[in-house]
């Protein structure tokens, strides 16, 4: 199955956001709601086989959220080639765009890849949010290769890569044995202490019978134990552990260029996201 589907928003002269263009093909069907332009899948996929494209472009001085309306599934199809989604984002000067959707799965037998480009005009402002589930209960995850390439005026900002299913991806370097992953790019305008709320439960929730430590990068680059109420501005990884281990753990880096980007890794998505909301407070902390 091959789909492409395009939007372009811009804001009018009363401030009210304006669908230029949407274009929708199957699976891909885009659906604009006061909540934000929706992603609802047509049709199940991606499948083994399936070519899929999204192109995106945000006006100057526009806004516009991405949200899915479920869980996509990537799974093993009648044909033996890979199945390809594709994103093209442009935003315009002091253009935004929240990309939300809800956690991609990689279910066993897939073979998937997913390659993301953002051409950011200076001024403009990206939420980038992704996770990833490896595999459904009780299996493992196929094939999934995702790259992450953002331009901010004119010059690279960011270059991310996940392989997951090639030789080395389990490896303590890369995922060891987690079982879903996640990452928050907050670039640009969109400073870190601006981002919408996640929807994860806040750092201060109780977390019954686990416990917080961070690691804090010292005057001199040491790495020390440091307690989870240290200095929040010191603080680039945090560990979440329970009396069974390490559930997640996550590292926040600043980026040359307007910046930040968390990402973490643990046993189940609710842990990861636990660690990228308590890196997010601590993020907005040192901002503050």
């Amino acid at each position: 199955m091959q789909a492409h589907s395009r939007v372009s928003v811009s804001i009018s002269a009363d401030g009210v956001l304006r669908y230029d263009r949407l274009r929708s093909q199957v699976p891909l069907l885009l659906r604009p709601t006061p909540w934000g332009l929706y992603l609802v899948g047509g049709a199940a996929g991606p499948l083994g086989g399936d070519d899929l494209a999204l192109e995106i472009e945000v006006g100057c001085g526009a806004s516009l959220v991405v949200r899915s309306a479920a869980a996509s599934l990537a799974r093993r199809g009648v044909s033996q080639r890979a199945s390809e989604f594709s994103v093209n984002v442009h935003l315009a000067p002091d253009a935004s765009l929240y990309w939300m959707p809800e956690p991609a799965v990689a279910c066993a037998g897939c073979n998937h890849h997913v390659e993301v480009r953002v051409e950011m005009d200076a001024g403009a402002g990206l939420y980038w949010k992704e996770e990833l589930v490896l595999g459904r209960y009780g299996e493992g995850p196929g094939v999934w290769t995702s790259g992450l390439s953002v331009d901010y005026g004119g010059k690279p900002l960011v270059r991310h890569m996940l392989p997951v299913g090639t030789p080395g991806w389990d490896g303590p370097a890369v995922i060891g044995d987690g079982g879903s992953v996640g990452s928050l790019l907050a670039a640009g305008s969109m400073a870190v202490d601006s981002i919408p709320a996640a929807g994860y439960p806040a750092a201060g929730y109780p977390i019954p019978e686990m416990r917080l430590s961070a690691l804090s990068v010292e005057s001199g680059g040491d790495y020390g134990n440091s307690p989870a109420g240290g200095p929040a501005d010191k603080a680039n990884y945090v560990r979440l552990e329970d009396s069974c281990g390490v559930l997640a753990r996550g590292t926040l880096m600043r980026l040359a260029s307007p910046g930040t980007m968390i990402s973490a890794i643990g046993r189940d998505l609710m842990a990861v996201r636990r660690v990228i909301d308590i890196l997010t407070v601590m993020a907005t902390r040192s901002c503050s």
